[in-house]
C-alpha cells in the first residue's frame, strides 16, 4: 500500500515540478523597450517603423543591410532567424541550431510584421525586429507553445536569399 500511494503520488510531484520550464502566461515580460536595451548590445541605431493606415509601428535595428534588392510580399525568402520572447532567453523557434539549412518561405504568407520588416534589408542583410503583438500572432497566441496571448516578440533575421 505505501508503494502504491507513492506511485500516486509521485506523478503529482512531477506535473507541479514541470511548470518552472514552461510559460504559464501569467508571470511579468520585460517589454519590447527593456528588449531593445537588453538586446542593443552594438548601440545601433534603433528605427520605428508606422504602419500605414494604423496606429501601431514597430521597432528595429538593421544590423545590416544587406545588397539593393528587396523582397515583395509575391517574393519566397529564405533565413536564417531566431525568435525569443522579451526576455531574450525563452527561444521558441530558430533555424540552424543544429547546421540546419535556412528555411524558406512565402513572404506574404507570415505574420504581418515580417511582412513589413524582411523587404527593409536586401539579401545577405541582418535585422532584429521587435514586435508588438498586433504584428505577431496577436490575441490567439500559439497554443501549445511558449507563446501566450498578447506576447510581444523579438525576431534576429537574416536575410540568405530571395526566390522571385
Amino acid at each position: 500500500m505505501k508503494y502504491l500511494s507513492a506511485l500516486l503520488f509521485l506523478p503529482l510531484l512531477l506535473m507541479m515540478g514541470c511548470g518552472g520550464d514552461e510559460n504559464d502566461c501569467g508571470g511579468e515580460v520585460p517589454t519590447l523597450e527593456e528588449a531593445i536595451a537588453e538586446r542593443n548590445t552594438d548601440n545601433l541605431p534603433v528605427q520605428t517603423f508606422d504602419v500605414p493606415n494604423s496606429d501601431i509601428s514597430f521597432q528595429y535595428i538593421i544590423v545590416a543591410p544587406g545588397d539593393a534588392q528587396r523582397p515583395s510580399l509575391a517574393d519566397s525568402v529564405t533565413v536564417n532567424y531566431r525568435g525569443s520572447l522579451t526576455d531574450l532567453t525563452q527561444v521558441f523557434d530558430e533555424t540552424n541550431p543544429s547546421g540546419d539549412e535556412p528555411d524558406s518561405f512565402g513572404l506574404g504568407g507570415l505574420i504581418p510584421g515580417w511582412q513589413l520588416g524582411i523587404p527593409l534589408i536586401g539579401e545577405g542583410g541582418e535585422i532584429i525586429l521587435f514586435l508588438p503583438s498586433e504584428l505577431a500572432y496577436g490575441a490567439r497566441g500559439v497554443p501549445e507553445s511558449i507563446i501566450c496571448p498578447g506576447a510581444d516578440l523579438v525576431f534576429d533575421i537574416e536575410l540568405v536569399g530571395i526566390i522571385n
